[in-house]
């Protein structure tokens, strides 16, 4: 109902009666076999992601497609920047398709304005069947993302060939606008917020673009180079087969090129849950077969597990495409993905710090782990004792090192 409730400006705005027509025009064009036929698809019940709704498309041929709409995708709330990022998912999807072999849907047709049949920005593209990854290793499909790689981190902005031409700035959600909205304000919306992140050539500004927009800390400098990585790099985007093969990955919204550090090596989401407290639910109950309140979590000790095996597969397709060893962003990404989530978000900021504090001094072995509150407050205050900053140093460095995080 909430779901519903969320999407209602936009389910207004659509002209549902089109879906099927535009869905008939596409296949007639695309399809010359199909030039004189009349078929329009059946219109299934919508399906709900946080920014999107989807409809699939059935045709009687065998056909099965898929129409994406924004939730913000009506005349009032549809800007230049969401226009500018459906653009370039679309665009994206299309180079990654062409240049690749990772299974992605085909965009069919696209439109990134409400001045259209449907009164609202879409994607039309194909249905890829199966079922959402749970177990199934993808690593070899997400490192080809590797070759795309750039001096400037953004968004893809592309010729008239439909090839790159430039990097422009990238649009993310402000979750801390989003809470102020909600907790400061008392405004009833749920609308996302984006803010437009201009183009950058400095990596470190990538994580530290929240915390400069909302003010708390100055970011440091320094070059790095950035790929193009997928922007929501978790289970529910994989859908493999009944047999377990990958068979496409989906919600490409939001694509952009980011810093190494946070690119297609890193751990898949679904494997870091234990660094990010305030999501992780896990209770040694589930072990039991005992229903969770919320969703099924895995041990800390199951995902360590999981986290090495699939260590060990990037490490061995990073030696095959590069023939050579190079530095191991695949298990630092464990540290460096949890504090891109810690500033942006601030629900998860002080769990997560929490915990990464813990680790660092349990790595250092300096004794008594200091008060979080007070460390937090000595760096605030700029008044740091050398010796603590020398332990959570080595601490740092030495939990970059470990293995089997």
């Amino acid at each position: 109902m909430m779901k519903t409730q969320n999407f209602s400006a936009v389910l207004s705005a659509l002209d549902r009666k089109q879906l099927p027509l535009l869905a008939s025009a596409i296949l007639r064009r695309l399809q010359p076999p199909y030039q004189t036929t009349d078929a329009k698809p059946s219109v299934g019940e919508p399906l709900y992601g946080s920014y999107h709704v989807l409809f699939p498309l059935t045709f009687d041929i065998g056909l099965r497609w898929i129409a994406k709409i924004p939730i913000n995708g009506t005349a009032s709330k549809w800007d230049e920047l969401s226009a500018s990022a459906l653009t370039s998912e679309a665009n994206t999807m299309r180079l990654l398709k062409r240049e690749t072999t990772i299974p992605l849907p085909d965009v069919l047709e696209f439109s990134s304005t409400t001045q259209n049949t449907l009164r609202c920005p879409y994607i039309n593209m194909t249905f890829i069947s199966g079922i959402p990854l749970y177990d199934v290793c993808i690593a070899s499909a997400m490192v080809q993302l590797e070759r795309f790689s750039f001096q400037t981190g953004g968004r893809l902005l592309f010729g008239s060939d439909g090839n790159p031409s430039d990097i422009g700035p990238m649009r993310r959600v402000d979750h801390k606008a989003m809470l102020d909205r909600c907790f400061v304000h008392e405004a009833p919306d749920d609308d996302p917020i984006y803010i437009e992140c201009a183009a950058s050539s400095d990596p470190k500004a990538y994580y530290t673009l929240m915390l400069d927009t909302h003010p708390e800390q100055n970011p440091p400098g320094g070059m790095d180079p950035f790929v193009l990585a997928h922007p929501d790099f978790d289970i529910q985007n994989f859908i493999v087969s009944e047999e377990g093969q990958l068979q496409g990955i989906i919600d490409w919204d939001g694509v952009a090129a980011v810093p190494h550090t946070l690119d297609s090596e890193r751990y898949p989401g679904w494997l870091t849950r234990d660094w990010d407290p305030a999501m992780y639910g896990y209770k040694e109950s589930m072990e039991h077969g005992v229903e969770p309140e919320g969703v099924w979590e895995d041990s800390p000790q199951c995902l360590a597990y999981y986290r090495d095996i699939y260590d060990g597969i990037m490490a061995r397709h990073r030696m095959e495409r590069r023939r050579g060893s190079e530095a191991n962003l695949c298990r630092a990404s464990l540290i460096t993905e949890n504090l891109a989530i810690a500033v942006d978000d601030p629900r998860c900021r002080n769990a997560i710090l929490r915990k990464m504090v813990h680790e660092i001094w349990t790595a250092a072995g300096g004794g008594e782990q200091p008060d979080f509150t007070d460390l937090a407050d000595m760096f605030t205050e700029s008044n740091m004792d050398i010796v603590l900053m020398e332990t959570l140093h080595r601490g740092f460095n030495t939990l970059l090192s470990k293995k089997k995080l």
